[in-house]
């Protein structure tokens, strides 16, 4: 499902809105040239509204955030007020798995000696 999600909803958040437009811009021509203006922009206008709207979703798969379906759903659900949209934007930039953490000591000095238990003492 998640694998579903992540091939097919960013671009029809990005594909829907467009059709919408192209939908409304080859019907126009049916209606008088006065409204076709109006319907073109109102065409116009709903594309970016719900591609703003759907922008933090479109960030998570871009992303490839591991909680993707989550932000999708508090994207989709809490969206509708500002704050859940806000939240899924914070979430969306800043759902990532850090990376492994690699120390390497490094060391100037003479090598070591492994101590050796058979040596002795110099004798004086």
């Amino acid at each position: 499902m998640k694998r579903f999600l992540k091939a097919f909803v960013p671009p029809g958040i990005v594909i829907a809105p467009m059709s919408l437009f192209a939908v409304v811009a080859v019907l126009s021509p049916t209606v008088d040239s006065a409204s076709a203006g109006g319907s073109l922009l109102v065409a116009a206008a709903v594309s970016v509204a719900a591609m703003m709207y759907f922008l933090p979703t479109t960030v998570a798969a871009l992303r490839e955030a591991p909680s993707y379906v989550g932000i999708l759903i508090v994207n989709t659900v809490g969206g509708l007020f500002l704050i859940g949209w806000i939240a899924a934007l914070i979430w969306a930039f800043v759902d990532r798995q850090p990376g492994p953490v690699i120390v390497q000591n490094i060391y100037h000095g003479p090598a070591p000696q492994a101590p050796n238990s058979t040596m002795q003492p110099p004798v004086l």
